[in-house]
This record gives structure tokens, C-alpha cells and sequence, in this order.
């Protein structure tokens, strides 16, 4: 929809009522949340999950006229352009299904705007849902690949809703891992994750991406930013 974007912010759960201040501030009004965990950031034992906090995933509708404010806010007024562990992420429409899109605005006359093919887009949101216990699988074959992070969401309880805000239907038996890459490493990621626990292996994955136009966060994510 023309002048709409998503926004998909991840922080720690003790940060979590802040960062919905400010998007409440911002005007945004409808927040979906759902509790999520980082993955391979220090150690092996960090990189299957088990020793990470647990944080909180938001995910928004941002109206582009509201853009530059919420970057603004999120970068001078919350500690999420130095902070290890917290990310945002702003996506363009097009890539989301039309169910998605409506589920924000409440319209049936709303389009994506088609982003997917445009050369300016520097980043990718990478989606892996999979069945529940091979999350581990997809983060290995992921990392590998060049992968530098990534977010973790059990289907079930409120990760339904984020299920049903990205346009797909997943059981409480699957798992959503979320990376977001650079789109030059998207088909190397992509294609080892299908490898590992793709449709044809136990973890019957389905494996996707969507556009990324912007990453506050996260300094590996960040020096993408920076070199463009």
C-alpha cells in the first residue's frame, strides 16, 4: 500500500515497554508482540538458544510519512543502535501478503507496493518455518552460509498472531526462525537452509524471503548500513 511500511523490532524483554512507548508516540496504534529468542551470537551454546534471554518481537504497521520520526526516536533515544542484542527492521509492502497488509489498516481495497524486484534493496528478511525441534538445523545451515544472527518465534499462544500478520498458517507443532541478511548472501543462505531441513528432509521447512529497506541495530546489520 502506497505510503505504508512494516516495522519488525526485536529487544530485550526488559526494554520491551519502552520501545512500545515510543511507538505508541510515534502514533503508531496497532502492535502485534510475541516473545522470541536470539540466536549464534557468542558461543555455540548461545547460537542454539539455550542460554539466551528471552525478548520481545513487535511488529507494525508505520505509515512513511511517520518514517524518519521513528528513526529518530529509536536511534537518539533508546540503546538500540549500540545494544548486541535488539534490532528493527523496516520492510516495504510488497512483500507481504495482501492478508497481512489488511490486518494493520482494515481496508479490502489495500495493495503491497512491489519492492521484491527493485535494485535498491540492499537487505532481505529470511523466513524458515519448520517443524517444532529443528530451529537448531536451520540456524547451523544458516550460519555457515554467512548468516550473522537470528530470531526465534515458537508457533502457538501470541506467535499465532505473528503468523497470521506475515500472510502465512503455521501450526502450534512448527518453528519460525527470522534472519535478516544481506541480499547477496540471500540465495547462499536461503539454498544451505533448504538443504538442511527443506521440504524433502524431516524438518519440512518452508523457506522465503521478504524486502528489507532499512536495519537500526546490531552492528554486523549496521555496517551494511553504513556502506551504502
Amino acid at each position: 500500500m502506497k505510503g505504508l511500511k512494516f516495522l519488525l523490532l526485536v529487544s530485550e524483554r526488559s526494554r520491551a515497554n519502552d520501545y512500545y512507548a515510543i511507538l505508541r508516540d510515534v502514533g503508531i496504534r496497532h502492535v502485534v508482540g510475541t516473545s522470541c529468542y536470539g540466536a549464534f551470537e557468542n558461543s555455540i551454546i548461545d547460537f542454539v538458544g539455550l542460554n539466551s534471554e528471552t525478548r520481545v518481537m513487535f511488529l507494525a504497521a508505520v505509515r512513511e510519512s511517520d518514517e524518519q520520526r521513528l528513526v529518530s526516536e529509536l536511534t537518539f533515544k533508546t540503546p538500540l543502535i549500540t545494544a548486541k542484542s535488539e534490532f528493527a527492521a523496516i520492510l516495504p509492502t510488497g512483500g507481504f501478503a495482501e492478508s497481512a497488509v489488511k490486518y494493520f489498516v482494515g481496508s479490502d481495497e489495500v495493495k503491497g507496493d512491489d519492492n521484491m524486484k527493485s535494485t535498491d534493496i540492499k537487505r532481505t528478511l529470511i523466513l524458515s518455518v519448520v517443524n517444532k525441534g529443528y530451529k537448531n538445523d536451520v540456524m547451523e545451515a544458516a550460519r555457515k552460509a554467512g548468516a550473522t544472527g537470528g530470531t526465534i518465534v515458537k508457533a502457538g499462544g501470541t506467535g499465532a498472531d505473528v503468523a497470521k500478520v506475515l500472510g502465512i498458517t503455521i501450526s502450534e507443532e512448527k518453528e519460525i526462525v527470522l534472519i535478516v541478511s544481506d541480499m547477496k548472501k540471500r540465495n547462499d543462505i536461503m539454498h544451505a537452509i533448504m538443504d538442511k531441513a527443506g521440504s524433502k528432509t524431516a524438518a519440512q521447512g518452508v523457506i522465503f524471503s521478504l524486502p528489507v529497506d532499512k536495519v537500526l541495530g546490531i552492528s554486523a546489520l549496521e555496517d551494511i548500513e553504513l556502506k551504502i
